[in-house]
Parts: structure tokens; C-alpha cells; sequence
């Protein structure tokens, strides 16, 4: 499930060029998909 969240957050900011930043944060969220939901749909 991690991964598929990290590549859903890759692909997030694929265009913002911040891939290497997002997938750092990411993977922090990894531990907390509550978080990262909302990330997402901010």
C-alpha cells in the first residue's frame, strides 16, 4: 500500500518538478495514509 501511495505522490508532483521533495514526504506518510489522503487531495 506504501508504494502505491508513494507513486500516486510521484505522479502528483511529476509536473512540478519536486519529485525528488515529494517522494521524501511520501514516504514519511507512508506510516500515516490518513495524512497523505489529505495531502493528495489538497
Amino acid at each position: 500500500m506504501a508504494l502505491r501511495l508513494r507513486l500516486l505522490c510521484t505522479e502528483r508532483r511529476h509536473g512540478d518538478g519536486g519529485l525528488f521533495l515529494l517522494a521524501g514526504r511520501c514516504s514519511s506518510f507512508s506510516t500515516r495514509p490518513r495524512t497523505a489522503a489529505a495531502e493528495r487531495t489538497v
